[in-house]
C-alpha cells in the first residue's frame, strides 16, 4: 500500500491513479488506496513471475511449529501445501490420507523444476467467502466458488468449468490482440517515419548549414576579389600618373640646367671678358640668347588631372537593409486558423505523420548590388504616384481531412463547381471531395488514381493518373473517355455556352462534349509551325478560348491558343511554377512550389506584382471564381482568398 501511497502523491489529481504501464485509471473512494480491492488473480501471477527462490528460503517446519518446534524445513508437499522438515518429510506419505501426495525438496523447488505444477496447484481465494474460486459464472462473466454458486449465482445462471470458459473467450481475446498488434505495427511503421524525419532534419541542418558556409566563404572571396581588382585599376592609374610626372620632371631638369649654362657663360664673357674678346663672342652670344628665348620648353607642361571617379555598391551605402539569408516556414503555426470539415470534428486517435518539406533557404550572392537593388524596389509606380495593387484577403484556410481512417490528404488540384461550392481531388486517398465555402464538406466520392478535377456545368471531369479521363455527372453517373495515353491528361473547363472540356495531353489537346465524345484533337505547335511536347500540370483557362498551363520539367508556363499555337511566357530562372489561376481581368496568378509567393502578370504577360502569401507554400494549384475568390491548394488543405484591388502611393 505505501508504493500506491507514494504513487498517488505524485498524481496531479487526489481522486484517481494511473497506471504507469497501461495509463488505466482508477477512480479512489473516500477511504483512499486502502479501499481498492485486492485483485488476486493479478497478485499470484505477479508472486510467481518473481524470484522462485524468495518463496522457499528460511521456511520452517509446518507440523513441528504446531509443537511450538522451529525446525528448518528440507522440502514442501505440493498437494496440501505443508513445508517439512527432514524427519516429516521422509514420514509425510505415511498416512492414509496423504498417501497419494506428492513432495520435493527445497532445493528442486528453487531451481524451477517443479514451477508447473506450483502453478496448477496455486489456489486463488473468493473475497466474500474465503473459498477457492473453482468455477466460472458465463452470465456474470465472474469466477466463483461453491459458495457463490448457492448463494449468489442461483436461477438463471450459466455455471460452467474454467476450461470451458477459456476455449470459450480465447478466439475474441485473440481477435483483440491481432488489432492490437496491427495498432503496434502501426505505430512502429510511424516511429520508423519520425526517426527518417529526424535524420531529414539533421541532414537538412548539415547542408544548409554547410551552404550558408559555402555561400559566405564565397561570398568574401568575391568581395576581396572585387576589392584586389579594384586596387590594381588605382594602382595603374597612380602608376601611369606618376610615370607622365617622372618625365616632365626629367625635360624640366634638363631645360634648367641648359639657360643655366647658357647664361653663366654669358654673365662670365660679360664680366671678365676683354673688349677684343667681347666683341668676338657677341655675336655668338647674341643667335644663343636668341634661339634659347624663341625655343619652345612647354611641350610636355604640367596639365590639370582629374582622378578617376569611384562608385561604390548600394550594397555598401545600406548594408544593413541587405538580407543575404532567407528562410520560408514549410508549415502552418498553431495559431493560424484552421476549420475542419463536418467529418472531422473529433481529434486524431492515432498520429498521422506526413512527410514534410524542409524549410526552404533563399541564398542569392551572384550579383549583390543587382539583390539589393530588387529588394528595395517598389513595384507598380514612381515616387509620389497613387496607383492600383492586388491585395489577397484570407478568409479561411478548410482542412479536408474526412474520416479518422484516411491517410493524410493530398491535395493536388481544386476547381469551382458553382460561386459556393468547389471540388478538390484527393490523391492520397483516391477520392473527390465538394465543400461549400465555409469549409462544410457536401460530399465525398471514391475516385481511383484521381489526380485532377474540372468542372463544367453540373459535370467534374477527373484527371487519371494513367492519363485518361473520367467523367461524373450531377446524378453520379461515370463515363469514361477515351482518350490518347500521353502519360498525362488533364481537364481545362473551356467555352461558356458549350459544354464541353479541353483536355490536354503531352502533344495535343482535345475537345470533349458533355456525354464523353471526342469531337476535336489539335497538336501542340510553336511559333514555326513545328510540332511539340510539353508535360502540362494545372491549366486554367485564359480569355475565352486560351489555356495557360505550367509545365514544372521545364520551369515554364505557356499560354496554348485555340488552333494549338503555344507561346512560352517568360519566368524568373529560379522560379517553379506549379498553380496557376485567371482573375476576371485577364490577370495571371503564377504560384511558386518552393516559396509562399505569387506572381502576378497582366494580360499582355508583363509582371506587374509579387503577393506573399504567409504560412502557405508547396501550392499545387490555384482557381479563381467570377467573383475574384481564389482557392489555393497546399498539402492537405484548402486556403480561400479575396482578390481586390486598393490604392497605394508609393515613395522611393
Amino acid at each position: 500500500m505505501s508504493c500506491l501511497e507514494k504513487h498517488l502523491e505524485k498524481s496531479k489529481t487526489s481522486n484517481s491513479i494511473a497506471c504507469p504501464l497501461c495509463r488505466e485509471t482508477t477512480i479512489i473512494s473516500k477511504d483512499g488506496v486502502q479501499g481498492l480491492k485486492n485483485n488476486f488473480f493479478m497478485t499470484n501471477l505477479i508472486d510467481f513471475s518473481e524470484s522462485t527462490s524468495a518463496q522457499f528460503t528460511n521456511k520452517n517446519c509446518s507440523f513441528c511449529a504446531l509443537m511450538k518446534k522451529r525446525i528448518p524445513a528440507l522440502g514442501k508437499c505440493l498437494t496440501c501445501g505443508d513445508f517439512l522438515c527432514s524427519e516429516c518429510y521422509q514420514r509425510h506419505k505415511f498416512t492414509t490420507k496423504t498417501f497419494q501426495h506428492e513432495t520435493a525438496t527445497l532445493e528442486d523447488l528453487q531451481s524451477g523444476k517443479y514451477n508447473e505444477k506450483l502453478r496448477l496447484n496455486q489456489e486463488i481465494p473468493c473475497e466474500e467467502h474465503r473459498n477457492t474460486l473453482r468455477y466460472f459464472c458465463d452470465t456474470c462473466s465472474v469466477p466463483v466458488c461453491p459458495d457463490c454458486v448457492i448463494l449468489d449465482h442461483r436461477e438463471g445462471h450459466v455455471i460452467v468449468k474454467p476450461s470451458e470458459a477459456i476455449a470459450k473467450r480465447q478466439q475474441e481475446i485473440g481477435s483483440l490482440l491481432e488489432g492490437l498488434d496491427k495498432k503496434m505495427t502501426d505505430f512502429k511503421q510511424k516511429s520508423s517515419l519520425l526517426e527518417e524525419e529526424e535524420r531529414k532534419i539533421d541532414t537538412t541542418q548539415r547542408d544548409m548549414s554547410q551552404l550558408i558556409r559555402e555561400t559566405i566563404d564565397n561570398l568574401v572571396k568575391k568581395i576581396l576579389a572585387e576589392g584586389q581588382k579594384a586596387q590594381e585599376t588605382l594602382q595603374t592609374h597612380i602608376n601611369a600618373r606618376r610615370q607622365a610626372l617622372i618625365q616632365v620632371r626629367s625635360e624640366q631638369g634638363e631645360n634648367i640646367a641648359l639657360l643655366q649654362n647658357s647664361l653663366e657663360f654669358c654673365q662670365r664673357v660679360i664680366s671678365n671678358g676683354m673688349e677684343g674678346e667681347i666683341v668676338f663672342l657677341q655675336e655668338m652670344m647674341r643667335k644663343r640668347l636668341s634661339f634659347l628665348e624663341t625655343k619652345v620648353f612647354d611641350k610636355n607642361e604640367i596639365k590639370s588631372w582629374a582622378p578617376p571617379s569611384l562608385q561604390i555598391s548600394k550594397l555598401a551605402d545600406d548594408i544593413s537593409s541587405f538580407k543575404l539569408f532567407k528562410f520560408e516556414e514549410a508549415s502552418l503555426p498553431i495559431s493560424q486558423e484552421v476549420k475542419q470539415s463536418d467529418g472531422c470534428k473529433e481529434a486524431k486517435k492515432i498520429p498521422k505523420i506526413a512527410t514534410s518539406v524542409p524549410k526552404s533557404l533563399a541564398i542569392s550572392c551572384a550579383n549583390l548590388a543587382e539583390a539589393v537593388a530588387n529588394e528595395q524596389k517598389n513595384i507598380g509606380g514612381t515616387s509620389g504616384q497613387a496607383t492600383c495593387v492586388l491585395k489577397l484577403h484570407r478568409k479561411c484556410i478548410i482542412d479536408c481531412t474526412v474520416d479518422d481512417d484516411e491517410y493524410e490528404p493530398e491535395i493536388t488540384s481544386v476547381d469551382w463547381f458553382d460561386d459556393q461550392s468547389f471540388v478538390v481531388s484527393d490523391e492520397a486517398n483516391e477520392k473527390i471531395k465538394k465543400y461549400n465555402t465555409n469549409g462544410k464538406l457536401l460530399k465525398s466520392q471514391k475516385v481511383k488514381s484521381v489526380q485532377t478535377v474540372a468542372c463544367v456545368r453540373n459535370t467534374v471531369f477527373c484527371g487519371l493518373n494513367n492519363g485518361q479521363i473520367k467523367m461524373i455527372t450531377a446524378n453520379c453517373n461515370k463515363l469514361n473517355v477515351e482518350t490518347q495515353k500521353y502519360g498525362f491528361c488533364v481537364p481545362v473547363a473551356i467555352g461558356n455556352a458549350e459544354r464541353n472540356a479541353l483536355l490536354l495531353g503531352g502533344s495535343s489537346f482535345q475537345i470533349v462534349d458533355e456525354w464523353g465524345n471526342i469531337s476535336k484533337s489539335v497538336p501542340f505547335r510553336d511559333k514555326t509551325g513545328t510540332q511539340i511536347k510539353i508535360k502540362p500540370i494545372r491549366p486554367h483557362r485564359f480569355r475565352e478560348n486560351d489555356v495557360i498551363v505550367s509545365d514544372w520539367s521545364t520551369h515554364s508556363s505557356y499560354i496554348i491558343r485555340g488552333n494549338g499555337l503555344t507561346t512560352t511566357i517568360q519566368m524568373n530562372g529560379n522560379q517553379s511554377p506549379c498553380g496557376l489561376a485567371c482573375d476576371n481581368e485577364n490577370n495571371i496568378y503564377l504560384s511558386d512550389y518552393w516559396k509562399n509567393e505569387i506572381t502576378v502578370l497582366n494580360s499582355d504577360f508583363v509582371h506587374i506584382q509579387m503577393i506573399k502569401i504567409p504560412y502557405v507554400n508547396n501550392v499545387k494549384s490555384m482557381a479563381c471564381s467570377k467573383s475574384n475568390s481564389l482557392l489555393v491548394t497546399f498539402r492537405n488543405r484548402v486556403a480561400l482568398f479575396q482578390i481586390s484591388k486598393e490604392e497605394s502611393v508609393y515613395n522611393r
